[in-house]
């Protein structure tokens, strides 16, 4: 198990989430195609274990971006997302069997940007996903 797997199998899990027209397993220089979903690591710890083990706890990040037209419509077009996103996840918490675990999901509603574009959504943060691998 991987981070780089865990994030490629969230966002085959976010782009059968209703609305969600782009979704690429790796983050492009701009975005083009609007609601579009990017997901990256943003932090985490490794704990090594018995010879040969580690644990590591990620947070993954996927962030929802619509282009930023009008703010009534937009904030009319993500508000799906902070439930559809989450219930998503919940039918596959092992993330395609790339996790075993993650603590809870945490997210912040308003502006976004993407590189020097100003978009509108949803940051959502899987806190503590538990990855062990054995090498």
């Amino acid at each position: 198990m991987t981070v780089e797997a865990a994030i490629i199998a969230l966002q085959e899990v976010v782009r059968e989430v209703t609305g969600i027209k782009g979704a690429p397993s790796y983050p492009p220089d701009s975005l083009s195609i609007f609601p579009a979903a990017v997901a990256y690591a943003s932090s985490g710890s490794l704990n090594f274990g018995v010879a040969g083990e580690m644990k590591g706890l990620h947070n993954l990040v996927v962030e929802v971006h619509l282009a930023r037209k009008n703010l009534p419509s937009d904030v009319q077009a993500s508000l799906n997302f902070i439930d559809a996103l989450p219930e998503a996840v919940m039918i596959d918490p092992t993330l395609k069997g790339t996790v075993s675990t993650f603590e809870r999901m945490d997210y912040v509603y308003g502006p976004l940007s993407y590189g020097d574009q100003q978009t509108f959504g949803v940051r959502f943060t899987l806190v503590n996903v538990k990855i062990r691998s054995d090498f």
